[in-house]
């Protein structure tokens, strides 16, 4: 993939993402109260809110990501043959089928990476335990709503809106 000359060290935004496999957007449905915000942000100005037991149109959704850090200790997965092992790898976001975002020397992979060393106790999964997690990466996940006669965005978390999952 092509290098962005970004720095995302601090931040790296997945946009249009659905953050698991099966997941969709339309109709969701409210489980607790959800604040609706002007932006992605909770600094942002407060729309309204959402109630439980309601539904509300999705669209898409950011997945803001801390990126996580990793030393090489082993032979990367096949799919990232040209990493420096040398160097830190970032830890990105999960895209699916198993596979993770990262990023090294400008350049963007989606590969098998272990994203906890608890992923690599007691058991060698070579695919994945190829590095030592420095930092493990975090992530929250805005999703664009239509409320009323405009859009907003809503923090997706604690279980307070159940998404679709088509695969459920």
């Amino acid at each position: 993939m092509p290098a962005l000359g970004i720095d995302i060290t601090d931040l790296y935004i997945s946009e249009n993402t659905c953050p698991f496999e099966g997941c969709a957007y339309g109709e969701w449905h409210v489980q607790k109260e959800t604040i609706i915000y002007s932006e992605q942000s909770i600094e942002s100005e407060v729309l309204g809110k959402l109630e439980p037991a309601t539904t509300v149109v999705t669209l898409t959704g950011n997945v803001h990501v801390v990126p996580g850090k990793a030393k090489i200790i082993g032979e990367p997965y096949h799919e990232s043959p040209d990493l420096d092992p040398n160097k830190v790898v970032l830890i990105l976001d999960y895209v699916g089928e198993g596979r993770t975002r990262i990023f090294q020397d400008g350049k963007f992979h989606i590969t098998k990476i272990a994203t906890d060393n608890s992923q690599c106790k007691n058991k060698s999964d070579w695919r994945r335990c190829w590095v030592k997690i420095i930092k493990k990466p975090s992530s929250t996940w805005w999703v664009k709503i239509k409320y009323k006669q405009s859009f907003g965005w809503v923090l997706i978390h604690s279980g307070n809106i159940k998404p679709i999952d088509w695969f459920s």
